[in-house]
């Protein structure tokens, strides 16, 4: 996948990656384990088979204990475990999300009221004042850098995954599976009040297209006091709407003029690592020396920037690289 601008945002991309290669395997594991121990009792019979006989066959030697076998395998149907799936995914996708918003905080340091603004759509706090993605993001590059917007939005912009049409869709849908996740961690997976009104929104996105998806994350309907249901394929789903909105939001905040330290940062440790050596010095002739900075640009794991005459001179002017041609 192209890359983002922010090493944050990278990271997400490799966290939800991670995740998934867990989650799948782990899955599938489960998949035929059940039917490995369902072989073995419909050969034996139940009433034949103690735990410590499920327990000897089937977990000797993993170094884990308090395992139920008959319980988890015998008395829980697969839906009920891709359910159980579902939570722990969920509740991992929402997470790495907001550790990404307070990851962009520190980096650019704008208010903290801001981080709770960037996980709601567009529209007005109680008190009437503007409120949500849009605001939170014209706050944030209320002072524009021309380099990067110069350099980088336009490849950004053209990410595969950005989806700026959609991206008060894309939170409503968050909402949704947000406030399934706070049922989940606060209210013993009961449903509220809030819950209910996420579901509401929700429900008016009607087309793939409202979310630059295949397919709408499946959802259920919410009643209030009642638990909430998940599903494994929507969640799965939900976990590209966090890339998405990672990757749109990325690309707007990218030129805030803030986001020029994520530059100098990392362009100052790769100088850093190569103190005295001659990637240091710029090249004499224009052209090798535009091929000399993509590369460090690619190298510090920069997208693909449109000008490069204007980040030689901030590399020059920060002592990322020196002008002393060769």
């Amino acid at each position: 996948m192209k890359k983002l601008f922010f090493s944050a945002s990278n990271d997400v991309i490799d966290q939800v990656t991670d995740l998934y290669d867990f989650v799948w395997p782990t899955a599938s594991a489960m998949w035929n384990f059940r039917w490995q121990v369902k072989g073995f009792v419909n050969e034996v019979g139940l009433e034949n088979i103690a735990q410590k006989n499920l327990l000897d066959r089937f977990d000797w030697g993993s170094g884990i204990h308090g395992v139920n076998l008959k319980r988890a395998v015998l008395e829980k149907s697969w839906e009920e475990q891709q359910e159980q799936f579902a939570k722990f995914l969920l509740i991992n996708l929402i997470s790495i999300y907001e550790g990404w918003i307070e990851s962009l905080q520190s980096t650019l340091g704008f208010d903290k009221k801001i981080i709770n603004k960037l996980q709601f759509p567009s529209g007005v706090d109680p008190r009437g004042n503007p409120s949500g993605v849009n605001y939170a993001i014209s706050q944030i590059t209320a002072n524009k850098s021309t380099l990067l917007q110069n350099a980088f939005y336009a490849t950004l912009r053209g990410h595969g995954k950005n989806s700026l049409s959609q991206l008060e869709n894309l939170l409503i849908c968050y909402r949704y599976f947000k406030e399934c996740r706070n049922s989940l961690a606060h209210k013993g997976g009961i449903a509220d009040q809030k819950a209910y009104d996420s579901f509401a929104a929700f429900s008016t996105i009607a087309t793939p297209h409202d979310l630059n998806v295949h397919e709408v994350p499946r959802h259920f309907p919410i009643v209030v006091g009642s638990p909430i249901n998940l599903s494994l394929r929507g969640v799965v789903g939900f976990g590209d709407i966090i890339i998405k909105l990672v990757s749109t939001i990325d690309a707007e905040l990218s030129i805030c003029v803030k986001a020029e330290n994520e530059l100098i940062t990392r362009g100052k440790a790769w100088s850093s690592s190569n103190s005295g050596k001659a990637k240091n010095s710029l090249k004499k002739d224009q052209a090798a020396r535009n091929d000399q900075i993509a590369r460090i640009l690619r190298t510090l794991e920069f997208p693909e920037p449109a000008r490069l005459d204007e980040i030689e001179a901030l590399f020059i002017r920060e002592g990322i690289l020196k002008k002393n041609y060769v």
